[in-house]
């Protein structure tokens, strides 16, 4: 199920990316469209600068010693996803950065993710 939901999600975000950037290609001049690529991906990059992918090994060895990886841990990695979202070009991605960068969305999608992985914790460890 999750693989395939990976699958469309990789295969649509693209082309949703794509023809969202054809278009305001049409209503803006192409400088201010590669100006705006480029400034996103500068704020992405000083976001993940401070971290890498080890946020996530992290995570992993919490879960696999049964316990709840704790709120900084979780809000740091979000906020890295938040730099990944910004790096990659497109207008779907860049929005769902900034709205990680809202401290209201995050939490409510660290409540979210910790209920995830209580869940998870709950049905494989019991």
């Amino acid at each position: 199920m999750v693989g395939g939901v990976l699958t469309l999600v990789l295969f649509l975000v693209p082309v949703l990316e794509i023809t969202l950037l054809l278009l305001l290609a049409e209503l803006l001049p192409l400088i201010s469209l590669f100006t705006l690529c480029g400034v996103t991906a500068g704020a992405g990059w000083w976001f993940m600068r401070g971290e890498d992918f080890s946020l996530w090994t992290l995570i992993e060895t919490e879960l696999q010693n049964r316990r709840l990886p704790t709120e900084e841990l979780l809000n740091d990695f979000l906020l890295w996803i938040c730099g990944m979202l910004l790096v990659v070009p497109g207008v779907v991605t860049d929005a769902l950065g900034f709205l990680l960068l809202v401290p209201v969305c995050r939490e409510e999608l660290a409540k979210w993710v910790r209920q995830q992985m209580r869940g998870y914790l709950h049905r494989h460890h019991s």
